[in-house]
């Protein structure tokens, strides 16, 4: 199976940002500023934690919760309401990003939206990938195991 692996490098990567936003706000804040002028985009994000104390605890505790969640579903894939889960929280964040690059004028938002896409589709793409595959002895692709004999 594909998604469960998929989905713990997900918690994984929910972790080290999660740690990052706590540990190295205005160092991430800077260096996704550069990555979004590297890429064209105009505008900047902020980390300054006196500015937005409430904005910045909210997104530690919602990298944390991400990080246990994405862990729990890939190692309980069966449970699909871990995996709806977690698309409707990129969808949140998809969603967010876009209005914010609304009301600000500023493509640098768009950046969310990308990685935040690019984590749903990705979860998506796996989950769906698992649903076609048929399973084997040693849940590998189809006729792995009359090769080699299911063991």
């Amino acid at each position: 199976m594909i998604y469960p692996a998929v989905a713990r490098g997900w918690a994984v990567a929910f972790l080290v940002v999660g740690l990052a936003f706590w540990l190295l706000p205005e160092q991430l804040a800077g260096f996704l500023t550069a990555l979004a002028r590297a890429l064209g985009l105009g505008g900047a994000i902020t980390g300054n934690i006196a500015d937005s104390g409430l904005w910045y605890v909210l997104a530690i505790s919602l990298m944390f919760t991400l990080t246990a969640l994405a862990w729990t579903s890939g190692n309980n894939p069966e449970v699909t309401a871990y995996f709806r889960l977690l698309l409707v929280a990129k969808g949140a964040s998809i969603v967010g990003f876009s209005y914010l690059g609304y009301l600000t004028g500023h493509t640098v938002w768009l950046l969310g939206v990308l990685s935040d896409g690019s984590v749903a589709l990705t979860l998506w793409l796996a989950h769906k990938l698992d649903e076609r595959l048929p399973a084997t002895a040693l849940g590998m692709v189809p006729g792995f195991d009359r090769v080699y004999g299911g063991q």
